[in-house]
């Protein structure tokens, strides 16, 4: 018997929801009967030559504005594709830059190679000049010496 309740209570809970569902359905309907009434009467107001007015109106202004649209859209696309041309230049200009520069690095990393080299080298010249003459110096000091001695 307690099953009989069980399956009572679930019917009732059932036709509820379908009551609340036809209830839900008829308000809609009324909703949208009203809705079309109210169209209707908009329309009924104006003539026939008045709603074909309004229509061409439209159509011409659709018109205007889908080639206004094209004419748009050709023109981004013309200066997509010129924008797009001038980036390609400057991405070669710009490694013309970087490929310059790298050259430009390589040859003053030589010739700063070459300036530490004839620097080392003008050193040691230096050095060389200072120890002849210093030899030079000794020498004919001796020179001088023995000559003095001989007269």
């Amino acid at each position: 018997m307690a099953i009989w309740d069980d399956s009572e209570s679930s019917e009732d809970e059932y036709n509820l929801e379908d009551e609340h569902a036809n209830i839900a359905f008829i308000a809609t309907i009324e909703n949208d009967s009203d809705s079309e009434a109210e169209t209707n009467e908009v329309f009924y107001e104006l003539t026939r030559e008045e709603l074909e007015e309004s229509l061409t109106e439209l159509l011409e202004s659709h018109n205007r504005l889908r080639a206004k649209f094209k004419r748009l859209k050709n023109d981004l696309l013309a200066e997509t594709k010129k924008l797009k041309q001038e980036n390609t230049e400057l991405q070669d200009n710009n490694i013309q830059l970087i490929e310059e520069l790298e050259t430009q690095k390589t040859l003053k990393s030589d010739s700063t190679l070459k300036s530490d080299i004839l620097k080392e080298y003008d050193d040691s010249f230096q050095k060389f000049l200072i120890k002849s003459i210093n030899r030079s110096k000794i020498a004919s000091m001796i020179y001088g010496v023995s000559r003095n001695n001989r007269t």
